[in-house]
């Protein structure tokens, strides 16, 4: 979003570059996408593929498809940030692996996450309001 400084002049923000990884059936697609859509000048990636690939719909996401473990972290490296909508997460891999080269992480509330996102190191959320404005 852009910028309207006090003297009147407009400061053009950077386009993020926002990354999921993971099986589309339980990570919330549809939210996936209506943040996505709330947010039209970032890019959004989905590493991975699934069932519900016809769910992610905006203009601005790309689907990469499965990807092996070195060329997806390549991705989540060359991303601003990693956003997690998980139904639930047992052991939230791509979350560990994306907090360990040190990438804001925007995660659902869920058990999983919970467990590893503490306020400091990302940001829990509860609706996609406090997605958008994380």
């Amino acid at each position: 979003m852009d910028k309207l400084l006090t003297n009147g002049s407009v400061v053009k923000s950077k386009k993020l570059r926002i990354v999921t990884l993971g099986r589309t059936a339980d990570k919330k697609t549809k939210v996936f996408t209506k943040i996505a859509t709330a947010l039209p000048n970032d890019k959004f990636v989905w590493i991975d593929d699934g069932n519900m690939r016809d769910s992610l719909t905006d203009n601005n996401i790309t689907i990469t498809g499965w990807l092996d473990r070195k060329l997806a972290i390549k991705e989540m490296e060359n991303s601003d940030g990693f956003l997690l909508t998980s139904h639930y997460e047992g052991r939230p891999m791509s979350l560990l692996e994306t907090m360990y080269i040190e990438k804001v992480c925007v995660v659902s509330s869920v058990i999983g996450n919970r467990d590893v996102i503490n306020g400091r190191n990302g940001f829990l959320c509860k609706n996609i309001d406090e997605y958008i404005v994380a």
